[in-house]
């Protein structure tokens, strides 16, 4: 469970599968978990600046924070777990279904792995998992319509 201070909702990135380029076929479950943190953290350390006017509408931080109206309130590396925060009911609505339909995996998938990672790690693809716990969905939405429940503990 995720403890809530504002509207809320943790995104959990992991990998699930690395299709190397036909040349590279023996590197190790090591080397290819550098693939993810490095995507990681390109997304961690990337901003608005950093990214040429035609590239960033490509990129992931673009989709949640544009085309979602999410603002990023934390992210952190290992798997990349994204938190952000849904100032509205209806963004919250657009990302769960975003997320159920298996929509804002496509774009995770095809945004965070970026070419100069594809040739620098030799990576031809990725599968990723993307995940959002219904009750940290359900916790964010009962903090917006004004019926979340503290828990002492």
């Amino acid at each position: 469970m995720f403890w809530f201070t504002s509207g809320t909702v943790p995104i959990k990135i992991r990998m699930k599968e690395v299709t190397q380029t036909k040349t590279e076929s023996t590197q190790t479950k090591t080397e290819l978990k550098r693939v993810m943190k490095e995507m990681a953290n390109r997304f961690i350390d990337t901003k608005l600046d950093d990214i040429p006017p035609e590239e960033w509408a490509r990129s992931l931080r673009h989709y949640l924070e544009g085309a979602l109206e999410l603002k990023t309130t934390q992210a952190s590396v290992g798997c990349l777990r994204i938190t952000v925060e849904c100032r509205t009911l209806e963004i919250l609505e657009h990302l769960w279904d975003d997320y159920c339909s298996g929509h804002l995996n496509e774009v995770v998938e095809e945004r965070l792995l970026t070419d100069e990672i594809k040739m620098r790690f030799r990576v031809e693809s990725v599968k990723l998992t993307t995940t959002i716990l219904q009750e940290d969905y359900l916790a964010c939405k009962q903090f917006l319509e004004g019926t979340f429940l503290f828990l002492l503990l």
